[in-house]
């Protein structure tokens, strides 16, 4: 699992993310950012800078916690500058809090760390290579496999002291050993993800992490019985003595030069001329950090006394003693660099975004990146949208505005405090007879009643009326409205004179209608008596007929 976490439910798209990535490694789409991860270098700069915890660092407290509780031989690696993390506290203290939690063993790096800074001493004083390049930080690392791989033949092929303490403990404690460890570089959370390291060290805590298992535990460090680490390595106190104790004849340190934070880091590798006549450069991702991590607190000085301090060490712990770590290590080329897109591609794209002429390009940096033209680019590699342009989504609001405003078949009238019209629209215009230029600027018009407008300036409330008269039209609705970031009343008018006239033709149709199919119903019932009466006299006049020929028919036959 990857040392920095993506959360996209919790991103609201302000882009601080994108805008501390040292490298860009991060990916704007579909309204929330997301890291890719084969771009990232774990320096963590986004999840520490995040308000809205969109980007988190990986948290192993609850497996750490759920395998001290089931039981079973563990051992917890404590950074060997763990005693300056936990300030007025005595450090053996701390490594009996350890114990109390559950660890089986407690070690720290101190001996591994003397064996790694001895092991780029003495490449830096063989190598034809000028200068090495310190490869303690896992973050430097990252940064020249994926950015700088042409650097790896400077870069010091020596594992971290993690890496070099864990492989001594996994030949002596076994593979079933659950092995932990606790120091304040969140890039290590990533480094034991390597595939060649896979299997050394099964979780990584911060001493902030750390610390609150302790004390979720209910623990009192203060209050914890003093016990010394297994390896023998020395206290806080310790390694003071050894900072401050004067360089002897055997001593290997000299002619260092250290480099802290990404950005002076980039600019070294980028320079590497300029430190031509150093044997060792050491470089490191964090700008207040003790020897690696945002969790130190010595700064560069405390930097470079602890590698003196822990080159120091290595005449007293012994040179047999410094060999039985392996500190060997292999970085090769990750390179994830991209050719620049084709110039026409990113005219393409900045005159998309309103920003083609190189006046128009503002280099706000709002999107997150540096430059216009690095955002294009970033948009023609799939990583960023041009909605991230800020200037361009303002510009193409207030466009979409000004054409809704403009092609409004409703009158609009801004008003300012003063009351004097900010804004018209064609429509008002149509509806008053008056033209914008005799109105932008001056008071109000007498063909509009001005009592409304002071209303909602004193009361800030909308108000929904019907007049009749109220500028020039025979019937109107309107809404007045106050609009507070622009201190400023606005009227919006809906004519409905001609709906009116079109209900009164309409009913006076309809009246006319009605009358009509009155007198249609009147001729029809007059024309049906008529029928009846003469069809009456047709009848009674064939039965008479009738009756006289039957009665010669009956005295013919008689005859």
């Amino acid at each position: 699992m990857p040392a920095i976490l993506s959360v996209p439910s919790n991103c609201r798209d302000c882009y601080k993310c994108i805008r501390y990535c040292p490298v860009k490694a991060i990916k704007a789409s579909g309204g929330h950012t997301e890291i890719e991860e084969e771009l990232c270098i774990a320096c963590a700069e986004c999840a520490i800078v995040c308000p809205q915890a969109a980007k988190v660092v990986r948290d192993d407290r609850g497996s750490v916690m759920a395998r001290l509780a089931s039981g079973g031989t563990s051992a917890l690696v404590l950074h060997h500058a763990f005693g300056s993390s936990f300030p007025g506290i005595d450090p053996s203290k701390v490594v009996g809090a350890a114990k109390r939690l559950g660890f089986t063993h407690v070690y720290s790096t101190a001996k591994a760390s003397a064996a790694t800074v001895r092991a780029h001493l003495e490449l830096a004083g063989v190598s034809e290579k000028k200068p090495i390049i310190a490869s303690y930080c896992p973050v430097i690392v990252n940064l020249i496999e994926r950015y700088y791989p042409e650097k790896l033949e400077n870069l010091a092929q020596v594992a971290t002291p993690m890496v070099a303490q864990a492989r001594k403990l996994r030949k002596t404690l076994g593979q079933s050993c659950y092995i932990v460890y606790a120091g304040p570089c969140i890039a290590s959370k990533g480094e034991v993800e390597r595939q060649e390291y896979r299997g050394l060290v099964d979780a990584v805590l911060t001493f902030g992490e750390l610390a609150s298992i302790i004390d979720k535990k209910g623990l009192s460090i203060k209050d914890c019985t003093a016990v010394e680490p297994e390896d023998g390595c020395p206290t806080a106190e310790e390694d003071k003595a050894q900072e401050n104790r004067p360089a002897s004849e055997g001593d290997l340190y000299g002619g260092e030069i250290s480099v802290l934070g990404i950005e002076g880091s980039m600019h070294a590798l980028s320079h590497m001329d300029d430190y031509s006549d150093f044997p060792l450069l050491d470089l490191a991702a964090c700008v207040d950090c003790s020897l690696c991590g945002p969790s130190g607190t010595r700064g560069k000085a405390g930097r470079m006394s602890l590698i003196r301090a822990s080159t120091r060490r290595v005449a007293d712990v012994g040179e047999a003693a410094a060999e039985c770590f392996d500190t060997s290590a292999r970085y090769t080329s990750k390179d994830v660099r991209k050719p620049e897109p084709a110039e026409a591609m990113i005219t393409k794209v900045l005159s998309k975004i309103g920003r083609g002429p190189k006046d128009d390009r503002t280099d706000c940096g709002a999107c997150g990146y540096y430059t216009c033209r690095d955002l294009a680019v970033a948009i023609t590699r799939g990583l960023a949208e041009p909605e991230m342009c800020m200037p361009f989504m303002k510009s193409g609001a207030e466009a979409m505005g000004n054409l809704v405003v403009n092609e409004s078949p409703n009158g609009i009238l801004g008003v300012r405090s003063d009351m004097t019209v900010a804004l018209t629209n064609p429509a008002i215009c149509r509806i008053t007879g008056l033209s914008a230029e005799s109105m932008i600027g001056k008071p109000i018009p007498d063909i509009f009643e001005k009592e409304p407008f002071r209303t909602v300036f004193e009361t800030k409330t909308t108000i929904m009326r019907q007049t009749n008269g109220n500028c020039g039209l025979e019937k109107a609705k309107e809404a007045y409205m106050h609009l507070q970031s622009k201190d400023m009343v606005v009227l919006i008018v809906s004519d409905l004179s001609r709906e009116f006239k079109d209900k009164e033709a309409l009913v006076k149709e309809r009246r006319e209608t009605a009358e009509r199919a009155g007198r249609v119903i009147e001729n029809q019932m007059r024309v049906a008596q008529q029928v009846a009466g003469l069809m009456g006299e047709a009848a009674a006049e064939t039965k008479v007929l009738l009756s006289r020929l039957m009665k010669q028919l009956e005295e013919g036959s008689e005859e």
